[in-house]
């Protein structure tokens, strides 16, 4: 007899936005420079549904926050509930330009808490990895930082 065999699904194709008129000139170095979105919806059964974020982490412990950066946390918290996202992949460079020193540094509560807040995003999991930038700082002090709501999960 044979093995039956489960089809792979495809939810959704990823494809490079139309290009514009070019964007007026930043002096912000952290521009993004790709941009993509969903060719189409992904069903309400498509299985697990995660954000993905990289390069977030604000713009050194002057501007622990960036403009940009809470549009993003807005657009994030809608999708989330559009998507019934159950979590979040932090893809690292949680703070620029050198990391934290301690898992009690102000950048958990400035660059992280008040731009992705419970009151937006209630217990979703933000599932963190680190970067380049904080290896700058310790690593280890993402890994050990804990918040009264615990919803920063670093392996």
């Amino acid at each position: 007899a044979q093995a039956s065999r489960n089809p792979r699904r495809e939810v959704g194709v990823l494809e490079p936005e139309p290009k514009s008129a070019p964007a007026p000139s930043s002096p912000h170095p952290l521009q993004p420079v790709l941009s993509m979105t969903l060719a189409q919806p992904v069903s309400q059964d498509a299985g697990l549904a995660l954000l993905a974020l990289g390069d977030w982490g604000g713009d050194g412990d002057d501007h622990p926050t960036t403009h940009d950066q809470i549009k993003v946390g807005h657009a994030m918290a809608a999708e989330q509930k559009k998507l019934s996202a159950r979590g979040t992949l932090l893809l690292g460079d949680n703070f620029y330009y050198d990391g934290v020193t301690s898992n009690t540094s102000f950048r958990f509560q400035k660059t992280f808490e008040e731009v992705y807040p419970r009151s937006a995003f209630g217990d979703m999991q933000f599932h963190v990895i680190a970067g380049n930038h904080d290896h700058h700082g310790s690593a280890n002090a993402q890994v050990q930082y804990r918040s009264s709501v615990n919803r920063w999960s670093f392996p």
